[in-house]
């Protein structure tokens, strides 16, 4: 009973481990297929969203302040840098964080907004081109 307790609890954990990285993939995955027209197209929605960098230009090795405006209540999005993307949740059509997944060097990045569409579809919603000094 022990021996097939354990085979159980082992069979659990693999299926828990199995999602986990389904979803990590989804995540780190469908905006890039998105803007190289997989699955969502990378097309804009029609939207007013707006996404903004602050400041701009961004002092080299500081964390900018990612706001965002005329998003759906309740939506979430994937926001943040290709290639480098947290979740950020809606309230009341708009948000604001302090980007902190990154050391960002001098350069021009784009910032972007994606939305879950319908049927597992990425939509990106908004972008906003900065600059670091």
């Amino acid at each position: 009973m022990v021996k097939r307790t354990m085979t159980i609890r082992i069979a659990q954990a693999f299926a828990v481990v199995a999602v986990a990285v389904v979803l990590l993939g989804a995540v780190a995955t469908g905006p890039a297929l998105a803007a190289r027209g997989g699955k969502g197209g990378g097309k804009p929605s029609t939207s007013a969203a707006t996404l903004t960098v602050s400041p701009n230009p961004v002092p080299a090795h500081t964390q900018p302040t990612v706001s965002g405006s005329g998003f759906g209540a309740g939506e979430s999005l994937l926001v943040g840098i290709p290639g480098d993307y947290r979740f950020t949740s809606v309230t009341g059509g708009a948000f604001s964080f302090v980007y902190t997944q990154r050391d960002l060097a001098p350069g021009t990045y784009t910032m972007e907004a994606w939305a879950a569409g319908g049927g597992g579809k990425w939509v990106l919603r908004a972008s906003s081109t900065f600059t670091v000094q």
